[in-house]
């Protein structure tokens, strides 16, 4: 690997493993809670990290329920895949990872060097009854559910 690649892959270790593009996206999602609440939908996070769920409850992040899944029970079943070096270096040249890195520098994102850099996870809206109605899984950790793809779902606007 190239000087250029090795440092881009340091850059790209470093903002995942401070999450903060999971707090961003967390933050994101968080801003629809007070429209889904009027439409009596809730809004559940599941953390693998007790750590890391500590700091998105203490930061607030997320404004759900958190539940924590340290043996990635949930994450298994719905076959939620750790990201390859290779893809998840791959993502940091894109224009994606350039827009995520400044949208969090600019509202002031901060992390820790705690985890598991590499755990890919999702956003699902499941009905009552259990049937899925939205999935958005990510298959490298720029990706980012599309805020008005999910507020058209939730029959919500987006603030």
């Amino acid at each position: 690997m190239d000087e250029r690649k090795e440092e881009a892959a340091a850059k790209l270790k470093k903002a995942i493993q401070r999450n903060v593009i999971g707090k961003l996206e967390a933050q994101k999602i968080s801003q629809l809670l007070p429209a889904m609440q009027a439409k009596q939908i809730g809004l559940i996070g599941i953390g693998f990290d007790p750590d890391g769920v500590d700091e998105f409850v203490t930061g607030e992040f997320f404004k759900g329920d958190i539940y924590l899944d340290p043996e990635r029970e949930v994450y298994h079943n719905l076959g939620l895949h750790r990201a390859s070096k290779t893809k998840g270096i791959g993502s940091l040249f894109s224009s994606k990872f350039r827009h995520l890195a400044k949208e969090t520098k600019q509202n002031n994102t901060g992390g820790n060097f705690k985890g598991d850099a590499w755990q890919n996870g999702g956003v699902f809206i499941v009905a009552k009854g259990g049937q899925l109605v939205f999935e958005h899984r990510q298959h490298v950790p720029t990706d980012q559910v599309d805020m008005n793809e999910l507020a058209r779902v939730l029959g919500v606007g987006i603030p």
